[in-house]
């Protein structure tokens, strides 16, 4: 028998790495520098889950598996679970965030390219080898506070932007 679930919400981000570091450098600081940064500040801000998937950056072609690349340049895929997206808000104005995350980024990233994101309500069918459901006001209720968060993220980066 299932039992409703809180909506879990997945933040994600594709990264694009400095064009002077080598796919190997960039995924080891990613791996090895920037998310031992990260984990205190996602733990604190009690972000549920923090995935990297490293991916290889590939031309026009299909891979030799069939699979088409991604339609814009990526080096690598953030995901971020959280089940409160105000609070996910707020960590980004954490002086650690600011002072430490962020600072590093310059380190790996190309802060240059646009950043492009995505993010939706998951909606799980299996959860911890179960199945999993959730009630439809409570997804409506995720999205709501998703819309929320994408719409104070963008007038941020608008403000940033006028501001470089």
């Amino acid at each position: 028998m299932s039992s409703p679930l809180k909506p879990v919400m997945r933040f994600t981000l594709f990264a694009k790495r400095r064009e002077d570091l080598t796919p190997e450098q960039f995924y080891e600081h990613w791996e090895r520098v920037h998310a031992p940064l990260t984990a205190p500040w996602l733990v604190k801000h009690k972000v549920l889950g923090y995935s990297q998937i490293h991916t290889a950056r590939s031309g026009d072609e299909p891979s030799k598996d069939g699979a088409w690349p991604l339609p814009f340049v990526c080096d690598g895929i953030a995901e971020f679970d959280v089940d409160d997206m105000a609070a996910f808000s707020k960590a980004f104005a954490d002086p650690y965030y600011i002072n430490v995350i962020k600072a590093d980024e310059v380190n790996f990233l190309d802060t240059s390219a646009k950043l492009i994101r995505s993010g939706g309500v998951l909606r799980k069918i299996v959860d911890g080898g179960n199945a999993a459901q959730g009630t439809e006001e409570s997804f409506s209720k995720a999205e709501e506070e998703m819309k929320r968060f994408t719409e104070e993220w963008n007038a941020r980066e608008k403000g940033q932007t006028k501001r470089n």
